[in-house]
């Protein structure tokens, strides 16, 4: 599954993408970087890419491994324009393997759904399944 730092490959994960995107994008609307918001928001696969979803706007961005989380959009708006804390499932490898033999569009997992249902939605759709 991809996440923001197999994506951005070329940026210097994180801090790069910190320096290179985030910061320039606050000075447009004269924010000055703040502090960590440590409350955090739990990745999720959709098409096989990890992504975070912004609860105050809606929108979504690519999660990084490091752990951070800025929402372009709205610039974390509900949280005075800190940085949010991510996680990913501890689960997240057996995910991917699960997922890892599906088409593209059914590479999807949401916070709260088992292994075991995966393994038997897996089950169900058998014959659309690759061969990895």
């Amino acid at each position: 599954m991809i996440t923001a730092n197999m994506y951005f490959n070329r940026v210097g994960g994180w801090e790069g993408w910190r320096k290179q995107v985030i910061i320039p994008e606050l000075a447009k609307y004269l924010i000055s970087e703040q502090d960590y918001d440590d409350r955090p928001l739990t990745a999720y696969v959709n098409h096989g890419n990890w992504l975070i979803q912004c609860p105050d706007c809606g929108g979504c961005e690519r999660a990084w491994e490091e752990g951070w989380f800025m929402c372009l959009n709205c610039l974390n708006s509900s949280v005075m324009h800190k940085y949010r804390k991510t996680i990913f499932p501890d689960e997240r490898k057996q995910i991917e393997m699960i997922l890892i033999n599906r088409p593209l569009p059914n590479r999807n997992w949401r916070h709260g759904e088992s292994l075991e249902f995966l393994r038997a939605e897996n089950e169900l759709h058998s014959a659309e399944l690759l061969k990895v």
